[in-house]
């Protein structure tokens, strides 16, 4: 799967959780419900599933984001 630059992305991303990616400049693709970052597999991937209401998320991703 090919990956657009930050820039490209903020012209097709899905709207809503997707800043948080852009706002650190984090490239991604959007394979709904998906936004992926880098590779599905491997030694340095991991998977990040939230399961809070929306309000809540803000609290939760920035101090994961900003690590």
């Amino acid at each position: 799967m090919e990956q657009a630059s930050v820039n490209e992305k903020r012209s097709v991303a899905a709207p809503g959780y997707s800043i948080y990616l852009l706002e650190q400049g984090i490239t991604f693709s959007h394979t709904p419900p998906y936004l992926i970052s880098g590779a599905l597999t491997g030694p340095e991937s991991w998977l990040i599933h939230l399961s809070i209401v929306s309000q809540q998320f803000d609290s939760y991703i920035r101090p994961i984001l900003d690590s």
